[in-house]
C-alpha cells in the first residue's frame, strides 16, 4: 500500500511540474505568439489590435536578442508590419516611428523613403521633414530621383529658387528630357522664358539620344506655342515630326497651315494622318476644306459626304455639299 501511495505521489508531483512548465512559456514562444496574433488581426484589417500585438512581439524580441540569436528577420518583419498597419489605419505616428526604425535597418529602401515622405507631406503637413528624409537618402546614395523629389517638394511650396537648385543638381547627374521640361516650366512660371529656351537648347547641343531629343523638340514647340510664337512652334513641331509621331501635333500643324493658306504643308500632314488612319475625320474635313478652297469641288464633296453624320463636322459638311451642288446646278 505504501508503495502504491509513493507511486501516486510521484505522478501527482510530475503532473504539477508539467503544468507549471507548460504555463511558464519561453519568451521567444510568447513573442512568436504575439506576432501570429498580430498577423491575424492585420489580415482581418483590425489594425489597432494588430499594432498592439506587433509592438508586444517586437519588444520581446528586442529584449531576448543576443549576438548568437539576433532575431534580425523577425524584428525587420515586425517593423515592416507596424509601418504597414500604421499607414493603413492612418495612425501616422506609428507609421513614421516604425518606418524610420525600419529605414535605419534598410537605408537603401527608396520605396520606403518615398512612402514616409508622402506621409510627412500629405498627412502630417510637414514638408520640411519630407525634404529631410529625401536629403538623408541622397547624402547616402547620391540619388538622381532623390534630388528630383526634393526639387518637387520645394516647388510645391513655391520655393522656386531651391527647387531649381535641386533640379539642376539632378540634371548634372542625368540629362533627362522630362526633367528639362520641368526646369523650363519652372522658369516660365517665374516669367523667365529666355532661360527656359536656353535650358532646352543647351540640352539639344549635347546631341542627346533620339528619345530625349524628340521629347525636347516637342516640349520646346509647346513652350513657343504657349508664348504665341507660332513661327518657332511650327518649326520645332515639324522637326519633331521628322523623327517621331504625335497626332495632336500633326493636327495642330494642319490647322495652322490651313489658316495661313499654306495648303501644300497642310496636305502633307493630312496625308500623314490618313496614312495612319484612313478614316481620320479631322484629316478628311480639312482635306475637304482645302479642296473646296482650291476649286476641286468633286474631291471636296467626296470628303464632306463621308462626314455628313459626324457629330462635330456633320452640319458644316452638309452646308458645303449644298453649296457645291448649287454651283453644279
Amino acid at each position: 500500500m505504501n508503495c502504491i501511495k509513493k507511486v501516486l505521489l510521484v505522478i501527482v508531483v510530475l503532473s504539477i511540474s508539467l503544468t507549471l512548465f507548460g504555463e511558464d512559456r519561453p519568451p521567444e514562444r510568447i513573442a512568436r505568439e504575439f506576432m501570429v496574433a498580430g498577423q491575424t488581426h492585420f489580415n482581418a484589417r483590425e489594425y489597432p489590435e494588430a499594432i498592439t500585438s506587433f509592438v508586444s512581439s517586437l519588444n520581446l524580441f528586442k529584449e531576448i536578442r543576443n549576438d548568437v540569436t539576433p532575431f534580425a528577420d523577425e524584428i525587420r518583419g515586425l517593423l515592416n508590419n507596424l509601418f504597414a498597419a500604421g499607414a493603413n489605419s492612418q495612425n501616422n505616428q506609428v507609421a513614421v516611428q516604425y518606418g524610420e526604425e525600419l529605414l535605419a535597418l534598410d537605408p537603401n529602401n527608396e520605396r520606403l523613403v518615398g512612402q514616409l515622405a508622402q506621409i510627412y507631406r500629405v498627412r502630417l503637413r510637414d514638408n520640411n521633414r519630407a525634404i529631410g528624409i529625401w536629403r538623408q537618402f541622397d547624402e547616402q546614395f547620391n540619388s538622381f530621383n532623390a534630388k528630383r523629389q526634393i526639387g518637387e517638394l520645394y516647388a510645391r511650396v513655391e520655393d522656386n529658387a531651391n527647387a531649381l537648385v535641386w533640379f539642376n543638381r539632378a540634371l548634372e547627374q542625368n540629362r533627362d528630357a522630362d526633367l528639362m521640361q520641368r526646369i523650363a516650366s519652372l522658369h516660365m512660371s517665374m516669367n523667365q522664358p529666355d532661360r527656359a529656351i536656353r535650358v532646352f537648347q543647351d540640352f539639344l547641343d549635347t546631341n542627346p539620344p533620339a528619345r530625349e531629343r524628340n521629347v525636347t523638340l516637342r516640349n520646346m514647340g509647346r513652350l513657343y506655342q504657349d508664348q504665341n510664337n507660332m513661327r518657332m512652334a511650327i518649326q520645332l513641331y515639324e522637326q519633331f515630326l521628322e523623327h517621331d509621331w504625335d497626332r495632336t501635333i500633326a493636327l495642330w500643324l494642319v490647322t495652322q497651315f490651313e489658316e495661313m493658306s499654306n495648303f501644300p504643308r497642310a496636305l502633307h500632314y493630312i496625308q500623314m494622318m490618313l496614312t495612319r488612319n484612313a478614316n481620320d475625320n479631322d484629316a478628311l474635313y480639312f482635306r475637304g476644306l482645302i479642296a473646296h478652297a482650291e476649286g476641286r469641288f468633286a474631291e471636296a464633296r467626296a470628303d464632306f459626304q463621308r462626314l455628313v453624320n459626324h457629330a462635330t463636322y456633320g452640319s458644316s459638311a452638309r452646308s458645303f455639299i449644298d453649296s457645291i451642288n448649287a454651283i453644279d446646278n
